[in-house]
């Protein structure tokens, strides 16, 4: 399952790919049948209404010590605050309200929830679109939010969770994988050189194979069908829909593998994204979306031996201690189009590429080349 943080970024993602807030679409792909594409374009117009959850709120002039004992029976850490005729007036959480009244020595049985609750809530408009409603919540960064009418009424709540529901939101665990160099390769014929690579891809593919399979991850997402193999010419995506743990675990396994393999490089980005079903010009089932597209702009930062990962996989990754002491912060890196990705260099003691990538080390150089003088000798 998918990490909170990962939920609030793939939907984030999702919302620009599949409700077209931007216009990044995909090349070469169709969505399956014409009632995808019909379900794809209501989402634009469908208002958040249709998809709430009945609203449980705190009473704006209940003390807070009766509203704590409320949230503590329902089992919840926040609630909307209306007045008597519900209308919207605020939210309260515990954490807040402890601070607030306990912390400061009033008496919560005598203090009232409208003398502490929080004004700036965010909400929704129940006329508001599902991709607006999701774009509020992640401006706020916020779970969830109440939704109410244009005379501010609560009407119920809506969470980023039900969004992804809706959207049939599907995360996907890349590991992009790509042959960047043949270090023994003296053949300079056009003819030798396209069979040379024709073998060195089908021993890649042998080797990458191996040692998948050696990984529980691998089974177990094979067993239940949650793994999908892309070959992409120069190599290939692997797209779990289980863990971020196993595209990385896979990623050490393969670069130990390829030890045995100096004539082949390879480089490999990990990224958690979004990822739709579609169809291939062939009509060929296919996977892609804005999971797969991060994962490549990801491995795109860097040389061969890298293994760079997303800010996002970093930081579900460090919720693991086995994790922290191999996750190495890049900063930002510009790829295609202007475009700049967050990465994280993964490696250890004996796997992957300790060194600052070659992009990176120039986009570097290239800042401090264009400081003045005064600010470098500052420095």
């Amino acid at each position: 399952m998918a990490s909170h943080s990962s939920l609030r970024g793939a939907i984030n993602e999702a919302i620009k790919m599949q409700l077209k807030l931007t216009g990044d679409h995909q090349p070469c792909v169709k969505v399956r049948n014409e009632k995808s594409q019909m379900k794809l374009a209501n989402r634009e117009v469908r208002p958040v209404k249709d998809i709430i959850e009945p609203a449980k709120t705190v009473a704006s002039k209940a003390s807070v010590q009766a509203a704590l004992n409320e949230l503590q029976a329902r089992g919840v850490d926040s609630s909307p605050v209306t007045d008597q005729r519900g209308e919207l007036l605020g939210a309260m959480s515990k954490n807040e309200m402890n601070r607030k009244v306990g912390g400061m020595g009033h008496d919560p049985k005598t203090e009232l929830v409208e003398t502490h609750m929080e004004k700036n809530n965010p909400y929704c408009f129940e006329d508001q679109t599902i991709a607006e409603a999701a774009q509020i919540m992640l401006d706020a960064n916020v779970a969830e939010a109440p939704v109410v009418t244009r005379e501010k009424l609560v009407v119920g709540t809506t969470s980023l969770e039900a969004i992804a529901q809706e959207i049939q939101l599907e995360i996907g665990h890349v590991l992009f994988i790509e042959i960047v160099g043949y270090s023994k390769l003296l053949i300079t014929e056009q003819n030798e050189l396209l069979s040379y690579r024709e073998r060195a891809l089908a021993e890649f593919e042998i080797a990458l194979s191996d040692v998948v399979r050696e990984t529980w991850q691998f089974r177990s997402a094979e067993m239940q069908g949650k793994l999908v193999r892309l070959p992409t010419g120069d190599g290939m995506a692997l797209v779990f829909r289980n863990s971020p743990e196993a595209p990385a675990q896979c990623a050490l396994g393969l670069s130990k593998t390829l030890k045995a393999h100096p004539e082949l490089s390879v480089r490999m980005g990990i990224h958690s994204g979004p990822v739709n079903e579609v169809a291939d010009v062939n009509a060929r089932p296919n996977i892609s979306g804005a999971g797969i597209n991060v994962a490549q702009r990801v491995m795109d930062c860097g040389d061969a031996g890298h293994i760079l990962v997303s800010k996002r996989v970093a930081d579900d990754l460090e919720q693991y201690r086995q994790w922290r002491s191999h996750l190495h912060d890049l900063g930002e890196c510009e790829v295609k189009h202007g475009l700049r990705v967050h990465v994280v260099n993964l490696y250890t003691d004996e796997l992957g590429n300790p060194n600052v990538p070659e992009k990176l080390r120039q986009a570097k150089e290239t800042r401090s080349g264009n400081m003045p003088k005064e600010f470098l000798r500052a420095r």
